[in-house]
């Protein structure tokens, strides 16, 4: 990089002006630009930066401006200190009389706004005739003040009002001192300050508003056309009268005493209304002939606790209209009926001795209740009895799909409900005819069958006993043999049969009758088995159905978006970790990874709709939640289809394999999940499906189906070599002609045979 070297060749001239012209607002500044072996730099474009220092070479910067120069053919270059882009600081404002000006001139070679500085040189005599120049201008020739330019400390004469007065002409403060303390200060916004006690001898007229922070006295009268403010007490010893507005910024006491009895009397009396912004304190009783309206709050400090409606420390006798809530921090009772159109806030506890009956119910809290602190609302027994907990009735005979218990949301989507269920919910039942099955008894008139006849009767006389009568005066005796018992049957008669009127199905057999609306409905749905030309089958099979609905309505149902039964299972080790969707292995119970020797497999599920075996608070790290039945995730590794058994790698790394139907083998039941109810994608090397498991599956059929065809197909075979090797024994006795006992080679052949 060159090195640039300035040397001046003239002195620093500033000329002064008396009167209107002033000081000039520069200071001339001329050197030659060189390079590094002096030679000047001719017709350059150069960027300086002057910066003026306070104190010294190393002081504080309090001016700063740059230059964008042009040498000319000897390397001369001139300019005015002031004059420049000013960077920081106002010229005017420099402290010559303060302080030591020391001006630095520093270089931007390259005009990227990094300046080098090069020298550093202390500004003697002449620039302090900056500071000179006030003084030539406050004094003349003659040492006397020239009043035409400036105020004199022994008065003024010859002035003029519009050039000749005393403060700034910039938007700054004007201050008086004595003993070097403010006194009076005038704002550049015209505002007047005085720190000290302002005495007027006579009137003082003020246009607008006056304030007064401290007491005011007055030995006469005080008229008050507009508004008075009043900082501080104001004591008046006789009567005041305003006939505008009184405004006080401190207390207005009023040290009468007389007692108020009535609206006209008292120490104050307000013929019109009262306004108060703040807070009113009244030490007595206070009598309101008409409203009260409060726009602020009223706060009642009497702490007279209430017992009853007619004490306490607000007694209301009429009603209490309440626009918006109401807090009640201690007991609130209530001896008649209460309606709130608002909304209640109770910060301590609600009881209820009676029954509640609430149209609608919200309850927000922030989770704060139950035995763990986590629970927005809490039923608790505090009875301590055999209670049950919570009863949920809907008013309704009969309940069905339509109708939920309860229901569960996260945010504003349902994530599940107990609803009612009802047997005719189903695609099959859901607009089953409604008739009436007496209709079907009613074809058959068994009145009409039996006419006329008689039933048998039976008659009974029971007879009369022997008798003996003697008359002893004439010896005369009679003796009765009495009579025996009879009976006497009546067969009655046969009745008379007549069938012509026992059948009438019309009834139910018109174009619009229940027969005809249960066989449309039936063949509608394919219910080839409602088709019959048998009444009464018909009849009972329509009863059944009805008599179903009847007994099995009226239960609940669990609906949840979750897909399958789960059960919490300990981990074989604390420390493994599951993902969903990985296949573990069960060893007596606990899980692993670790499939190869397990008693069966399984997979962690994601969303189950029930969850068993739940561990104790704080040990859910040491569990996993494994799916037992219903639809499962399972993580795969290679292509998957539809109905393919899903097995453990065999890796023992949770990931599963795809088995079809057909290549099933007897090796691979202990290694079986479920069936594959969803396709992978075959993009991916991994992916996760959809898995039944626990559900009755045919692969123990199919693998025992093809053991057995292979069993058949090996006894095939073997009843062939069989009657081959008959064949072939049968040739060869006869070949030979001995028998088999005179041949050892055959003989030995067939014992073998014979022994297998």
């Amino acid at each position: 990089m060159k090195k640039y070297f300035f040397l001046s060749l003239a002195f620093l001239f500033i000329g002064l002006f008396a009167h209107a012209q002033g000081v000039p607002p520069g200071i001339n500044y001329q050197a030659v630009a060189r390079d590094g072996k002096g030679v000047p730099l001719a017709g350059r474009e150069i960027n300086l930066k002057i910066s003026l220092l306070a104190g010294d070479a190393y002081g504080k910067s309090v001016y700063e401006e740059t230059h964008r120069l042009i040498t000319n053919e000897l390397g001369v270059f001139s300019l005015v200190v002031g004059q420049g882009s000013v960077e920081k600081g106002n010229f005017t404002n420099v402290p010559w009389s303060e302080y030591q000006i020391w001006m630095e001139i520093a270089l931007d070679e390259d005009g990227n706004g990094n300046y080098l500085p090069l020298s550093a040189s202390r500004l003697m005599a002449v620039p302090y005739a900056f500071h000179a120049g006030t003084a030539d201008q406050v004094k003349g020739d003659d040492g006397t003040e020239k009043t035409a330019a400036f105020w004199k400390v022994n008065g003024n004469d010859f002035t003029f009002p519009g050039p000749h007065f005393i403060g700034t002409i910039d938007s700054k403060d004007f201050v008086i001192k004595t003993t070097n303390q403010e006194r009076i200060r005038v704002t550049a916004a015209g505002d007047i300050y005085f720190s000290g006690s302002l005495f007027i001898a006579l009137d003082i007229n003020v246009g607008r508003d006056a304030n007064v922070g401290r007491d005011g006295n007055f030995g006469r009268n005080l008229d008050v056309d507009n508004n008075a403010r009043i900082g501080n007490d104001l004591d008046v010893d006789r009567d005041v009268n305003v006939d505008r507005n009184l405004t006080t910024g401190g207390i207005a006491r009023f040290n009468n005493t007389t007692q108020s009895t009535t609206k006209d009397n008292g120490a104050v009396v307000i013929e019109g209304g009262l306004g108060v912004e703040k807070n009113l304190n009244v030490g007595g009783a206070v009598n309101f002939g008409g409203n009260l309206d409060l726009s602020g709050i009223l706060h009642l400090t009497n702490t007279t606790q209430s017992t009853t409606k007619d004490n306490g420390a607000l007694i209301v006798e009429g009603g209490v209209g309440i626009e918006k809530n109401i807090n009640i921090g201690g007991n609130s009772t209530v001896t008649g009926n209460s309606t709130v159109g608002g909304n209640t806030t109770v910060n301590g506890d609600l009881n209820v001795l009676g029954k509640g009956t609430l149209s609608n119910l919200t309850v927000s809290g922030m989770g704060m209740l139950g035995p763990n602190g986590e629970h927005v609302a809490l039923f608790e027994n505090t009875a301590g009895g055999q209670q049950d907990g919570i009863a949920i009735k809907i008013n309704k005979d009969e309940t069905t799909s339509a109708n939920n218990f309860i229901t569960f949301y996260r945010g504003n989507t349902v994530a599940g409900r107990i609803e009612g269920f009802d047997l005719s919910g189903g695609d099959s039942f859901n607009d089953f005819p409604s008739v009436d099955f007496s209709d079907f008894f009613n074809i058959f008139d068994f009145n009409s069958i039996f006419s006329g006849g008689s039933l048998p009767s039976v008659s009974f006389s029971g007879g009369s006993l022997p008798g003996i009568s003697i008359d002893f005066t004439g010896f005369d005796v009679d003796f009765d043999p009495g009579s025996l018992p009879t009976l006497n049957f009546n067969p009655g008669s046969l009745p008379n049969f007549d069938f012509s009127g026992f059948f009438n199905p019309s009834p139910v057999i018109s174009a619009n009758g229940p027969l005809a609306q249960i066989l449309c409905w039936s063949m509608d749905k394919g219910l080839d088995g409602f088709v019959t030309t048998n009444p009464f089958d018909l009849a009972l099979t329509a009863g059944k159905i009805a008599a179903a609905e009847f007994c099995k309505d009226g239960g609940v149902t669990y609906g949840s978006t979750g897909a399958d039964y789960a059960e919490w299972l300990p981990k074989l080790d604390p420390e493994e970790r599951f993902i969903t969707g990985q296949i573990v292995g069960v060893h007596g119970g606990r899980i692993s990874k670790k499939t190869e020797g397990a008693d069966q497999v399984m997979s962690i599920t994601m969303a189950p709709i029930i969850l068993g075996n739940v561990p104790k608070e704080g040990q859910e790290h040491l569990y996993e939640k494994v799916g037992f039945m219903g639809q499962v995730p399972v993580l795969v590794r290679g292509a998957v289809n539809l109905g393919d058994f899903i097995l453990s790698s065999g890796n023992n790394d949770g990931y599963g394999i795809a088995v079809s139907p057909k290549d099933i083998r007897i090796e691979h039941l202990s290694r079986i999940v479920g069936r594959a109810w969803s396709e992978s994608d075959k993009r991916l090397p991994i992916d996760m499906i959809n898995v039944s498991v626990g559900l009755k599956t045919n692969e123990w059929i199919q693998i025992f189906q093809q053991q057995q065809q292979a069993i058949h197909e090996a006894q095939q075979q073997y009843q062939t070599l069989e009657s081959r090797l008959n064949s072939l024994e049968a040739r060869m006795q006869s070949s030979l002609g001995n028998g088999p006992q005179n041949n050892p080679i055959s003989t030995s052949v067939v014992r073998n045979r014979k022994t297998k």
